[in-house]
């Protein structure tokens, strides 16, 4: 029988920045959002009340999520450190990653007889914005990251 709910613990993320070269784990994740949109339009023609046909346009990918400070903190560590040889310098801030990193978000379904896990890569992925939230009596500070990547490649693969 196919698992209808997939819990949050069941779920990963993982990026990889290509100044890196090995993936990340998020391991304090917060929240996950992935928004695949773009433009459709319709085409008319002379003589024609209805479209007679559809531009389905370009795909947009956009991805965010957040993570405890301290783990981004790391990871734009590890990053900066990667990059420090470069000819502007090193990463400051996720802005900088033009085409630069690959995002994968992998859903266990451990209850599905076989149980299966499906991956969501997206690819060539640019930094859009990066943002902090502290709250006065806050016990967490958080870092969102928004991304924009280029492809999207989906697979289910046997756990």
């Amino acid at each position: 029988m196919a698992q209808k709910v997939i819990a949050a613990r069941d779920f990963d993320l993982y990026i990889n920045f290509d100044a890196i070269g090995t993936a990340i784990k998020i391991e304090t994740g917060t929240n996950f959002t992935a928004n695949i949109t773009g433009t459709t339009e319709d085409i008319h023609a002379f003589s024609h009340a209805e479209p007679i046909a559809t531009d389905n346009g370009d795909t947009n990918y956009d991805l965010n999520f957040s993570m405890q400070q301290a783990e981004a903190l790391a990871i734009k560590d590890a990053l900066a450190a990667a990059t420090a040889g470069n000819e502007g310098g090193s990463i400051a801030h996720i802005r900088q990653l033009i085409e630069a990193a690959t995002i994968t978000a992998v859903w266990h379904k451990r209850r599905d007889v076989p149980a299966t896990s499906t991956i969501e890569t997206y690819t060539n992925c640019t930094g859009m914005e990066e943002n902090d939230a502290v709250e006065r009596s806050a016990t967490e500070t958080l870092k969102t990251w928004s991304f924009r990547a280029r492809g999207m490649q989906r697979t289910t693969v046997p756990l």
